[in-house]
C-alpha cells in the first residue's frame, strides 16, 4: 500500500537579499512518521519550519499539506517556532483556553489536552513557577488544541535537563503512538535517534541527505570499546572469527564484531585466551556518524 505523505515541499526556497537560508527543498514527509530535521546552527531549520508553517513567506517553490494538496481544516497542523511564548501570570488551563478561543475550539477539550501532556495535575498552577519541561509540555498542549494531524516542534528540547528531556520524549513518542505525524527539528543527535523513523539533513541551506532512520541505525555489526591490561590484545581481537575490524583509538580498541557476535561473545573468546577486559562498552555511531560524514 502507498504510504501517504503529511507535506511534500517542491523548490522551497527563502532568500534574504543575496543571502540564501533555504534553497531549492524538496522533501517528503510520511504521515505517521516522526520526522527529524537535523543540521548545524544556520543550516536553515528554523526558517524552513517559519515556512510550512506559512509564518514566514518563501521566495520560490511550494509546499502542499496532505495528499495532493488536500483540504484540511483550521487546526490540522499545529507548531511551535523557536522558543514557547508563555505568559507567567496564567495557569496551564487558562493558556490553554485562550489558544482555544483563538482557535475557535470548545473549552472542554482543554482538560483532556492538559491530561494528555501530563500536565492535569497541576491545572490552576501559574505557567512562571513551571519547570523548563512543564512549559514545554504545556506550550506542545497548545499545538494541540483543535486535535491537529501533524505537530510540528522546532528545537524542543533546547535548555532542557535530563528530566525535562525525557518527559518532551515519552510525550513525542505518546502522540506518534496516537497516529499524530511528529516533524521536529534539533541539533541533539541522541535524542533524534530515540524518538524518530525518518531524518533529514541540512547544510547552510541545502538538503544534505534523508534516511529512514532503521536503515542507519540497523547494521549487520555491532561496535564496541574494549580495554585491558593486555600487550596482545589488538592482535588477539583481529584473530578472532567474528572481528570485521579492530583499530587502537587513543587508550582503547574499538572494535566491529560480525552478528551474531556480541559483547558477551567477545568477552569469552577473550577470557579463553586468557584476557580479562576492564572496560567494555557499545558505540553508538549511527545518526552521529551519518551526521559528521554529511556535514564536514
Amino acid at each position: 500500500m502507498k504510504i501517504q505523505n503529511a507535506l511534500s515541499t517542491q523548490g522551497l526556497t527563502k532568500k534574504y537579499g543575496q543571502f540564501i537560508a533555504v534553497n531549492d527543498m524538496t522533501l517528503s514527509i510520511p504521515q505517521g512518521s516522526v520526522f527529524g530535521i537535523l543540521g548545524p546552527n544556520g543550516s536553515g531549520k528554523t526558517t524552513f519550519l517559519g515556512m510550512i508553517l506559512g509564518i514566514i513567506k518563501s521566495s520560490s517553490g511550494s509546499y502542499a499539506w496532505f495528499e495532493n494538496g488536500e483540504k484540511y481544516p483550521p487546526g490540522s497542523i499545529g507548531g511551535i517556532l523557536e522558543e514557547p511564548n508563555l505568559m507567567p501570570q496564567l495557569s496551564a488551563i487558562d493558556h490553554l483556553k485562550m489558544t482555544a478561543n483563538i482557535k475557535g475550539v470548545d473549552f472542554k477539550t482543554c482538560e483532556h489536552i492538559l491530561k494528555r501532556v501530563g500536565l492535569d495535575h497541576v491545572a490552576k498552577k501559574k505557567s512562571g513557577a513551571f519547570s523548563l519541561g512543564m512549559k514545554q509540555r504545556l506550550a506542545i498542549g497548545s499545538a494541540l488544541i483543535g486535535d491537529p494531524r501533524v505537530l510540528v516542534l522546532d528545537e524542543p528540547l533546547n535548555g532542557l535537563d535530563p528530566s525535562g528531556i525525557r518527559e518532551v520524549r515519552e510525550l513525542i513518542l505518546q502522540l506518534a503512538a496516537e497516529g499524530v505525524t511528529v516533524i521536529i527539528s534539533s541539533h541533539l543527535l541522541d535524542e533524534i535517534e530515540k524518538v524518530c523513523t525518518h531524518l533529514a539533513i541540512f547544510k547552510q541551506g541545502n538538503l544534505i541527505d534523508t534516511q529512514v532512520l532503521n536503515q542507519v541505525t540497523e547494521t549487520d555489526t555491532v561496535r564496541l570499546q574494549i580495554k585491558a591490561e593486555a600487550e596482545h590484545l589488538l592482535e588477539t581481537v583481529k584473530q578472532w572469527a567474528m572481528t570485521k575490524s579492530a583499530e587502537l583509538v587513543e587508550d582503547f580498541i574499538h572494535v566491529e564484531v560480525m552478528k551474531p557476535g556480541n559483547a558477551a561473545s567477545l568477552n569469552a573468546y577473550l577470557f579463553s585466551n586468557n584476557i580479562q577486559l576492564n572496560h567494555l562498552v557499545p558505540l553508538k555511531e549511527g545518526v552521529e556518524k551519518l551526521f559528521i560524514e554529511k556535514t564536514k
